[in-house]
């Protein structure tokens, strides 16, 4: 009797064990998968406003100065920003861009309803010589 009493005890905390491991690791899965959709969108926003891509805006719309032969950071060229492509990548898409000037203007870039697993990142840039809060909000599938 004694050892059955054993057996059950040893096989009831082994079950817990089991479950409070599994939702453990539940809750880490969701924390990396945060964790990449927030490294997404801070890299994507970072490189849009740091660096200027022709063939694709998502991986650069700086204005490019010609007197300094350089790429202006943080200061936007809307008409290249326009022609982003909300497709990143295989998984990752931007659902929404707009700017949001001093002056209480609001400009919307792209805006879709694709994704539900999203994250807003913002960045202060110069569009036009004007001050504006750049939001993008990014998605995974």
């Amino acid at each position: 009797m004694d050892l059955l009493c054993s057996f059950i005890a040893i096989c009831l905390i082994s079950l817990v064990s089991i479950q409070f491991l599994s939702s453990s690791i539940e809750a880490q899965l969701k924390q990396l998968k945060d964790f990449e959709l927030e490294k997404n969108a801070v890299m994507l926003i970072d490189t849009m406003v740091k660096n200027r891509n022709e063939e694709n805006p998502a991986l650069g719309a700086a204005v490019f100065n010609g007197e300094k032969l350089r790429v202006e950071e943080n200061n936007i060229d809307l008409e290249l920003l326009k022609r982003l492509n909300p497709i990143v990548s295989q998984s990752v898409f931007v659902k929404k861009i707009e700017l949001l000037f001093k002056d209480g203007a609001r400009k919307t870039i792209i805006e879709n309803s694709l994704g539900e697993n999203c994250l807003g990142v913002e960045r202060f840039v110069l569009v036009e010589e004007k001050k504006a809060l750049l939001r993008c909000v990014v998605c995974v599938e």
